[in-house]
């Protein structure tokens, strides 16, 4: 069975998107079936920014790359495709793997547009970024609907219609959209999805991996709260910041892992207010994000529209006590006083959260909870459930 991966990220790993795609081509070449990856490559600037190495975005700007532990799967880039241009890019990139090796049974396709190429006769699954069928300016569900009235409060005319237009473009074209729980195939389907195009298979997750993944905590005085993810907006590192300064608990340290758009306000916010017990490690390299989970004493995740996701779990991985605001599917996963505090995306309730970890008698059993539920619902085994989806579309 031949089977063709296209997305935007992929090794040298750098995040949770380019984990998931990873894991499937690792698991299906690792099963037999012959797997080619395209790999839509997006502006050197934006690597850049997000902190990537120069040896990262040397081998990005590669045409085609090999990795040793997939020797038998063929990689290729397309670098920084223009808009329109890029679907005719991703068309004949296809068309010319399939005249040297053979036509395709069945393309994956990270996000929507790369479905827009190809013909209705094609067998097509989203793999991924299913909320952009839902928001034109986001793939994660905000708070509202993809009305005209609400859309253009955060995008033009122009990039509204766009996106109406491609989304149904796509839809018509794609056999199945996996998704990861039971919130995102309601959210698509009042968007208008199809519900039997839709097919609910968890996230999966190396816990062990993670797990062992461990670093020496510097100083058993400090009690660490830390932050993973992108400094941006959506993910609230300000609202976590404001709540810490407020605690007066002084053995307590805040870190950042992560950079973003974000990253000055916040560093101001600290020098203006005298805060001192915050550090920001900036970028890390994926493969050691679980060493600086282990190092935690609990980890907060004060997003403002969406939790459930690789970074979460990754935390779970660890069993320390997490804080998380709740916030669309976040209920489908984390449970107030079993497995997590729950708390709402403002400042006062994450700063009411931050205390309640300080107060609580049973942190460990928290924390041991939540180890069993993502061991048990996110094992590697649900590898097998999408190969299963990709057999039968």
């Amino acid at each position: 069975m031949k089977i063709c991966h296209i997305c935007t990220g992929f090794p040298p790993l750098v995040g949770g998107t380019e984990t998931h795609d990873y894991s499937i081509v690792k698991y299906l070449s690792e099963k037999g079936y012959d797997v080619d990856v395209i790999v839509i490559r997006s502006k050197i600037s934006l690597y850049k920014k997000i902190g990537y190495s120069q040896d990262i975005i040397n081998e990005i700007q590669k045409k085609k790359y090999s990795l040793p532990e997939l020797k038998n799967v063929r990689l290729y880039n397309i670098p920084y495709p223009k808009p329109i241009i890029g679907y005719y890019q991703i068309w004949k990139k296809v068309k010319d793997i399939e005249k040297n090796h053979g036509k395709f049974d069945v393309l994956d396709v990270h996000t929507y547009p790369f479905a827009i190429p190809f013909s209705k006769k094609r067998k097509i699954i989203l793999s991924l970024h299913f909320f952009e069928l839902t928001c034109p300016d986001t793939i994660w569900p905000k708070p509202c609907n993809s009305s005209v009235k609400n859309c253009l409060k955060c995008v033009g005319y122009f990039r509204y219609f766009y996106w109406k237009i491609t989304k149904n473009f796509a839809l018509k074209k794609i056999s199945k959209i996996m998704v990861k729980y039971d919130y995102a195939k309601n959210i698509l389907i009042k968007s208008g999805v199809d519900k039997n195009k839709i097919e609910v298979i968890p996230h999966w997750i190396d816990v062990e991996k993670i797990r062992t993944n461990k670093i020496e905590k510097k100083s058993d005085d400090d009690f660490i709260f830390t932050f993973i993810g992108r400094l941006s907006e959506e993910k609230g590192p300000d609202l976590l910041l404001k709540a810490f300064s407020k605690i007066p608990n002084k053995t307590k340290k805040l870190v950042f892992i992560g950079s973003g758009i974000l990253k000055g306000e916040l560093i101001n916010f600290c020098k203006n207010n005298k805060i001192e017990n915050v550090e920001f490690r900036g970028y890390i390299p994926h493969n050691q994000i679980g060493r600086y989970l282990n190092e935690s004493d609990c980890i907060v995740f004060p997003h403002r529209y969406f939790n459930y996701e690789w970074a979460l779990l990754e935390a779970m991985c660890v069993e320390k006590p997490i804080i998380a605001t709740d916030v669309e599917a976040t209920s489908e996963i984390l449970t107030d006083g079993f497995n997590a505090i729950l708390c709402e995306p403002n400042e006062k309730s994450i700063e009411g959260a931050l205390k309640r970890v300080f107060e609580c008698k049973d942190l460990k059993e928290i924390a041991k909870n939540s180890y069993s539920i993502v061991k048990e619902k996110h094992s590697m085994k649900n590898l097998e459930k999408y190969e299963k989806l990709l057999r039968n579309v």
